[in-house]
């Protein structure tokens, strides 16, 4: 049964949610040994949640965030923009999103997220947690 595209509850990105997002970016650990060929491909969410999941981290903030969205839309968004922050986050093992193909140089970020970083620079894991 295809879901009605009006019944899709969009929210704008907020403050708490970016911040959310670098958090995540910020703080997940990896064991991404950088070789091409490497089988290890493993990416884990901030250890001070819990849980080795993504999506089970991105939803311990939706009661707080979710703002009336669909759980899934919800963890989709916050990890969009936790992958838009991963670019511009120093010695992350995440790839993050790009300008282009042939510019692997980091993606231009919003006004709101430029702020998050800006702020959160010098913050500990715990005073952004």
């Amino acid at each position: 049964m295809e879901e009605n595209k009006s019944s899709i509850v969009r929210a704008p990105i907020t403050y708490e949610a970016c911040k959310v997002g670098y958090f995540l970016a910020r703080y997940g650990t990896s064991d991404i040994d950088g070789s091409e060929g490497s089988k290890k491909k493993r990416d884990r969410p901030p250890e001070i949640l819990g849980t080795y999941v993504w999506k089970s981290a991105c939803l311990l903030f939706y009661n707080v965030l979710g703002e009336q969205r669909d759980p899934d839309a919800f963890y989709h968004s916050l990890k969009n923009i936790r992958d838009r922050f991963d670019a511009h986050i120093p010695g992350s093992s995440r790839r993050g999103w790009r300008r282009t193909y042939s510019n692997q140089s980091p993606g231009d970020l919003p006004a709101l997220y430029r702020q998050v970083i800006q702020e959160a620079e010098t913050q500990t894991e715990s005073d952004i947690y």
